[in-house]
Order: C-alpha cells, then sequence, then structure tokens
C-alpha cells in the first residue's frame, strides 16, 4: 500500500530557517536546530555543527546578509493565555438536542436517550456539579461559512419547517442520513455551543471540556451531510480558532468511524494536524472508504497533516489504542506541540457497543484523555460523536470527564500494558509509522 501514497516533500521552512540564526552564538548548530524547530514547528533532523572559527572566516559580505536577515522581524500573534487548575471544565449538555430524532418514531442507534444516559450517569457519580453548565447558542452563517459551502446551508435553511416528506426525501440522498423538523436547528446550536466552548478554553476563561452535542458532525464534509452528521461542529471551531489568531490545533478522533469529513476539510492544511483512529475493514462505515487507509497522508503543503491508524479488524481494546498513542499520537503531540487539541469523542469503539464491535473500556478512554492533557497548556476539548450503547457511553463520559477534573484513577483502573497489543493492531500502526517517518523524524517504523 506503501507505493499508493503521495510523493514525499519537505515541510516548509524547515531548510531556510539558517539566515535567521545569529552568528555570534558559540554554539551554532545547536541554535540553528533550535530555531529551525521554532520557527516551523515542525521535526527538523539535527544539522552539522559548524565551528565557530570556520564561520568567521567567511566574507563580510555574507556575514553581514546573514546578521541582517536576523534581525528582520516576524509577526506572531500573542501567545495565548495559560490555562491554570483554578479555571473550571465546562460541560456542555443542552435539553434541545434531544429534539432531533428518527421522523418515524422508532428507536434509532442515535437517539435522544444517550444524552439523557450521559446526564444522569454524570449526575449520580457526583461529576455534574463539579463542571461549569453551558448550554448551546447558533453558530452565526459566517462562522459556518468557515467549513461549510453558502449553497449547502442555504439548502440545509430550506429544510426548517419543511413537511416531513420534504424531509425524508432529502435525507434518502445521502448515506446514513435522517431528519425530523427539529434536525437543522439542533445541528445549528450544537456547531455554535461547541465554538463558544472551544474560544472560552483557547483564551483562557475556561482550563477544559466536554460537549455533549448531537446530531454528530465528522463525518459531514464542506458539502454535504453523512453518517448521522449533518454540521462538522469541530471543524468549525478549528477554522474559528485558526481565524482568531491560533496558529496550531490538533483534531483527534478515536471514534471507531473514521472521520472522513473531517478529513477532508482539513487535507491540505498545515495549521490542523488530524489524527484519527478507526476500524477500517470494509464492514464498518464509510464503506470502501479508500480515503482511510495509512497511506493517506495530506495533500499540498498538508502532506504529513493527515494521520490515519487503520484497525484492520474488530475486537480493539484498550491495549491496542494504548500502543498507538504511544507510538504515533503522543509523539506527534510533543513534537508539533499544538495550541489547542479538539477531540472527536465517538464512544462506539467501547465494549459492548451495538455497532462498532470493539473492546475499549472507560478506563482506556479516560486514559487516552488523560495523556492528552499534558499539551496544548491543558487546553482540550471533547465532543460527543458516536456511541450508542446506552449504558457504556454513560460511564465511557463520565470516565473521562472524572479525567478533565483531575481526578486521581480509581485504583481498579486498568494499567492498559500496550505489551499487549495484539500483532494485527501491531501491523497497521507500523503502515502508519512507515507512511509518516518521511515526514516527522521523530516517527520510528518497525523494520
Amino acid at each position: 500500500m506503501g507505493s499508493r501514497g503521495p510523493a514525499v516533500v519537505p515541510h516548509p521552512g524547515i531548510g531556510t530557517c539558517a539566515s535567521r540564526i545569529s552568528l555570534e552564538h558559540k554554539s551554532f548548530g545547536a541554535e540553528l536546530h533550535r530555531h529551525a524547530s521554532n520557527l516551523a514547528g515542525l521535526p527538523v533532523k539535527p544539522l552539522a555543527p559548524h565551528s565557530v572559527a570556520a564561520l568567521r572566516k567567511m566574507k563580510k559580505r555574507k556575514v553581514a546578509e546573514l546578521e541582517t536577515d536576523a534581525l528582520v522581524p516576524t509577526k506572531t500573534p500573542p501567545p495565548p493565555a495559560r490555562a491554570t487548575p483554578s479555571l473550571p471544565t465546562l460541560l456542555l449538555y443542552d435539553e434541545r438536542l434531544q429534539r432531533h430524532a428518527h421522523p418515524d418514531g422508532r428507536r434509532h442507534a442515535e437517539c435522544p436517550e444517550r444524552l439523557t444516559h450521559i446526564h444522569a450517569a454524570l449526575e449520580s457519580s457526583g461529576l455534574l456539579s463539579r463542571c461549569k453548565a453551558v448550554s448551546c447558542g447558533e453558530a452565526t452563517d459566517a462562522e459556518l461559512r468557515g467549513v461549510h459551502s453558502p449553497f449547502y446551508l442555504q439548502r440545509l435553511a430550506a429544510l426548517n419547517n419543511a413537511s416531513r416528506e420534504r424531509l425524508q426525501a432529502e435525507a434518502e440522498q445521502y448515506d446514513s442520513i435522517f431528519m425530523n423538523e427539529h434536525s437543522v436547528d439542533c445541528a445549528m446550536l450544537a456547531a455554535g455551543g461547541v465554538l463558544s466552548m472551544a474560544r472560552k478554553i483557547y483564551h483562557g476563561e475556561a482550563r477544559n471540556g466536554m460537549a455533549l452535542v448531537r446530531p454528530a458532525g465528522h463525518h459531514a464534509d464542506a458539502h454535504s451531510p453523512s453518517g448521522f452528521c449533518l454540521l462538522n461542529s469541530l471543524a468549525v471551531s478549528a477554522k474559528q480558532l485558526l481565524s482568531e489568531g491560533c496558529e496550531r490545533v490538533m483534531i483527534v478522533d478515536w471514534d471507531v468511524h473514521h472521520g472522513d469529513g473531517t478529513q477532508k476539510i482539513f487535507i491540505d492544511d498545515p495549521r490542523v494536524l488530524f489524527v484519527s483512529l478507526h476500524r477500517q475493514d470494509h464492514q464498518t462505515f464509510p464503506f470502501d472508504n479508500e480515503t482511510a487507509e495509512p497511506y493517506v497522508v495530506g495533500k499540498g503543503a498538508g502532506a504529513g497533516f493527515t494521520v490515519n491508524i487503520a484497525w484492520p479488524e474488530p475486537q480493539m481494546g484498550d491495549a491496542e489504542y494504548l500502543y498507538a498513542f504511544q507510538r504515533v499520537v503522543l509523539p506527534l503531540t510533543r513534537c508539533w506541540k499544538p495550541q489547542m487539541i479538539l477531540v472527536s469523542a465517538g464512544f462506539d469503539a467501547a465494549q459492548g457497543d451495538p455497532i462498532g464491535d470493539c473492546c475499549v473500556s472507560p478506563a482506556g478512554f479516560a486514559q487516552m484523555t488523560r495523556s492528552l492533557m499534558p499539551y496544548a497548556d491543558g487546553k482540550l476539548l471533547l465532543a460527543l460523536e458516536g456511541g450508542y450503547s446506552l449504558q457504556q457511553v454513560g460511564d465511557c463520559v463520565a470516565a473521562c470527564v472524572r479525567e478533565l477534573l483531575g481526578d486521581a484513577p480509581p485504583e481498579d483502573s486498568a494499567t492498559n500494558d500496550a505489551i499487549s497489543c495484539c500483532e494485527s493492531a501491531r501491523v497497521a500502526v507500523n503502515e502508519t509509522l512507515r507512511a509518516h517517518a518521511p515526514y516527522w523524524p521523530v516517527l520510528h517504523p518497525e523494520s
């Protein structure tokens, strides 16, 4: 499969940083390496050391040119405010989002009861009262247009108060979509609620947060809905943060289904590092989806910033996800230094989920949450995607919220030793490492 990948193009900025380095520093090689890392925000191979004596023999004209160039100021936005432990953990729960339901009234996997079960689990565990409650406000048309096409937004707007027959006819044009008279409003509210939380967290008004929203978003692309998703809330949030001064956003999608809509939106954008862990066994939605393969790494300037970890079979659990985090997700996070981390937090990889057919425990999801918290100054937002076992989705969300609040892991929580990762998962992770090693020297595939 590696032969099908795009040609490797070095990241811009890696080889052009030398002219910005002061020649007066005693350790020119180390200084150059450090400046290259800071300027590009990317992995840089160590440069060969140079002696100061040799550099001083350069022609004065060349030295002057380099020193002059080193003094050229660079315009960078001010760093975001740093999150502190005294700041609140936000929890978005809005009863209006329960209005989105299947128009036939039949019980659908993506049902309103998902939110009520999560809310009950948080309340019974005492976590609900410890979070700062927030509700939804609709995203503006301008904010949505940062991701979605005007034509698509106009088409959705025309469905407000449409007849049941019109809604059904519209839904049937797409893959795995249902709508009632409230669905579009709920999608607008969800997008606005997630965006408001992302702004509060990024600008230092809150420490982190969990958004309990529906309909989900990660399958929706710029032009169409798909897979229970109408508007891509996290993509809207990422785009807006970038327009407001954020330079590096990381999106981690641990939903068992590939985040194909999010990937398509940011496929050529080097400001967004998108990482998806998903089943890719041709029995899982999106079906026959070649864009979910590990050799798909991004396009143009975004090459290297789309990372697919594709499980070839079901029954992946804590050890497999931990292994993928240790070998791929966390090394990239440490290296790239995102300023905000957004998580497409689907819980359909949970043990007992009727759709995902995997076996991640609540402790496993908690451990993934915990592992991301040291980065981006703790600016972390989880937004609900899938998760269709009413019991499991409540337990899994509660485990993640407990981590966001900073609680110590329960004594009986699994250690989730990655050593027990199954062989097929190791092979899958190594495929991703092979695809991305040319872009990220910090990644080391096995021979």
